[in-house]
């Protein structure tokens, strides 16, 4: 069989086919990876701002109480300004006014006696220093009016209803913030749970295209370094363009992969397909149409598990996956029937 051209053809054509899938699922399972790794990290940190949430409502009336309480303590020292006019006002209250009582008296005892003449100028030094005394005092006694003012008003806002309704309102703007949270994480564990499930389909579907590759190579047909992707398509572009019609030998597909390779005239792995796509297009046209086949698959797939929003978009998306099982499994069919034929 080894040097069977029609059946190397054949056993090429499978191990194409099948190693094609395997690339689609393994894609397919590092994007549901890591589309996995992100919902599980949301999830988390919807978590903690729920437990953020929580804690934040617990103590609202707490921290409501202590903002009246410091609210209290200002009330309070308005109070005290507008009782007394603070320690400012008191100080120069009893200065001016003891000050004008030993004033006074000195100007009775000096007119009853009749000695203003002693001092001349007292009276007029004394009726000078007046208007500035008494503006002063205004300025005390409006401080002491503007602290009552503030404290009556103080006073008000404290005994209010406002303490309440504030408590209310800022629990009804957590309780919002909860049931959004809430709604967040709902949503995340639908998706995780969608790509769970997902993420066991293509599990399934890769264990089972990866026992066909393990079965087909079992039949020691071809040689363990050409087992992939670049290798098979290319082997096979060899023998069903009819550029190569024997296996082994000079001119066979393997040494003209050789030849080839060594000329860098064609990519043997799928990471120097990137950078050499042109070179691909050119050389190996089976393994171009396999990975345009794959890669629209894998877009299809990927873009149904990247816009993933609610159950009924999961469901929808649940068909791009299908499609591709649904065409594995003929082409697993095809092989094992045709595999038959050799056991």
């Amino acid at each position: 069989m080894n040097n069977n051209a029609s059946f190397m053809l054949d056993y090429l054509r499978y191990a194409t086919e099948m190693e094609r899938y395997k690339y689609v699922w393994e894609k397919s399972l590092n994007t549901i990876s890591a589309q996995m790794s992100t919902q599980v990290n949301n999830l988390k940190n919807q978590q903690m701002s729920m437990e953020r949430l929580q804690a934040s409502y617990n103590s609202i009336n707490q921290d409501v109480a202590m903002e009246r309480q410091d609210y209290a303590k200002k009330v309070e020292a308005d109070r005290k300004n507008s009782t007394h006019g603070g320690i400012w006002g008191t100080f120069y209250i009893k200065y001016f006014i003891g000050m004008g009582i030993i004033g006074a008296i000195v100007l009775l005892i000096l007119i009853l006696t009749g000695k203003t003449s002693i001092f001349p100028d007292f009276p007029t030094i004394f009726m000078a220093a007046l208007p500035a005394f008494l503006g002063v005092v205004c300025v005390v006694v409006a401080i002491s009016l503007l602290y009552r003012k503030r404290f009556k008003k103080g006073r008000d806002h404290l005994n209010s209803s406002y303490w309440t309704k504030e408590v209310d309102a800022r629990k009804g703007r957590c309780l919002d913030d909860i049931s959004s949270c809430k709604m967040q994480i709902t949503q995340i564990n639908a998706k995780i749970e969608y790509l769970q499930r997902n993420r066991s389909v293509i599990q399934k579907n890769l264990r089972e295209v990866n026992e066909k590759l393990t079965d087909l190579y079992s039949m020691n047909v071809l040689p363990a370094k050409y087992r992939n992707l670049a290798c098979v398509a290319t082997l096979y572009d060899y023998l069903n363009t009819g550029r190569c019609t024997v296996i082994q030998g000079h001119g066979g597909i393997y040494d003209t992969f050789e030849y080839e390779c060594r000329l860098n005239m064609i990519v043997t792995t799928l990471q120097d397909i990137s950078s050499k796509l042109d070179t691909v297009i050119s050389n190996q046209y089976t393994l171009y149409n396999e990975l345009k086949i794959a890669n629209s698959h894998l877009s299809q797939i990927n873009k149904t598990l990247s816009n993933i929003e609610t159950s009924n978009k999961a469901i929808a998306a649940n068909t791009a996956a299908t499609a591709v099982a649904t065409q594995q499994i003929a082409a697993v069919a095809q092989y094992e029937a045709w595999r038959s034929r050799f056991s």
